[in-house]
């Protein structure tokens, strides 16, 4: 995946986060019923992949927020990206 690269969520997906005692995060598959748990950075990086962002538009919100180490970053936001890819949850614009 190229930094430069656009993607969006796809269609019969949608991100879901519960505010109770603790915080939970979600992608949801409305066709299947499929649901992935999500850690509060993944969560983050989906909700702000909206099909005009690009890669590194999505890690420099994400680093903004967190302050994390920009190599375990990088390396977190690409295997988000290739999993949800894999997963048919996102796809490239």
């Amino acid at each position: 995946m190229e930094k430069n690269s656009i993607l969006k969520l796809s269609d019969n997906w949608n991100l879901h986060k519960e505010d109770l005692k603790e915080k939970k995060f979600y992608l949801f598959n409305v066709t299947d019923g499929d649901i992935i748990r999500l850690n509060e950075i993944s969560f983050e990086m989906l909700k702000n992949i909206d099909g005009t962002k690009t890669v590194q538009d999505i890690f420099d919100i994400v680093y903004m927020i967190y302050k994390v180490d920009k190599q375990v970053l990088w390396e977190d936001v690409f295997s988000l990206i290739e999993k949800a890819i894999k997963n048919k949850a996102l796809q490239v614009v």
